[in-house]
């Protein structure tokens, strides 16, 4: 069976539509997740027992003070590196017997819920659109939209790792997750390595073109 991938994917570049303050913008986004002060709180969660392993419940407060809700996993000897990943849309992030795998195969564990998508995490910004996909919200204001705000909180994420003493991190994840982790590894440019998996976001102009899931929202929105 022919494996290879086919030239037309090979040779895909999308539509060219970067404004002309593409870069600027978002190096302005990574400076201000660099420079804010981590605020990070540790619960262990004792009722929790896995033998060799501890779980606490680690939330971290985001640039807009929404406290951005998770598990930390770990080994009983922490492992030398850190595995940093989220969940798909509309989705959660799992329970913490879900993880295990990772420790077992050498890194720790940092799993976060992303804003208002079923989880734990809320979000302290005023948000105005569509609820039914909260990707929208606030999309006609760029600086508090809903997109942006979950790039910071990824990025800000990021940090954690070596804020917790690893010595590096891995980010993985699938669709949201996975479209999450490469922004945030082509931004942050400190991540050891990445896995990602059909990772989303990744051609927003020909997803809004063809209504695609829950990007449909914003053909809807362009329409009215």
């Amino acid at each position: 069976m022919d494996q290879s991938i086919p030239a037309a994917y090979v040779e895909y570049r999308g539509m060219e539509t970067k404004p002309d303050d593409f870069d600027t913008f978002w190096l302005s986004q990574k400076e201000e997740v660099e420079r804010a002060t981590l605020h990070v709180q540790l619960e262990l969660q004792e009722t929790v027992v896995f033998q060799g392993k501890k779980v606490y419940r680690i939330q971290f407060q985001a640039l807009d003070k929404t406290p951005i809700i998770g598990w930390y996993i770990c080994g009983e000897t922490r492992h030398k590196q850190c595995l940093l990943t989220t969940h798909g849309y509309r989705s959660q992030k799992k329970s913490p017997h879900e993880y295990l795998h990772w420790v077992d195969a050498g890194v720790d564990v940092l799993a976060f819920d992303m804003r208002l998508q079923g989880g734990e995490t809320g979000c302290m910004t005023p948000l105005d659109g569509p609820f039914k996909e909260v990707i929208a919200l606030n999309i006609l204001y760029l600086p508090k939209s809903y997109l942006l705000m979950v790039y910071q909180d990824m990025m800000l994420a990021s940090r954690l790792p070596e804020w917790l003493g690893y010595e590096g991190y891995v980010l993985e994840g699938t669709s949201q997750a996975g479209g999450l982790s490469m922004a945030t590894a082509c931004l942050m440019q400190t991540a050891t390595a990445v896995m990602i998996n059909v990772p989303s976001n990744s051609d927003l102009d020909e997803r809004v073109r063809q209504s695609a899931g829950s990007f449909k929202a914003f053909q809807m929105l362009c329409n009215r």
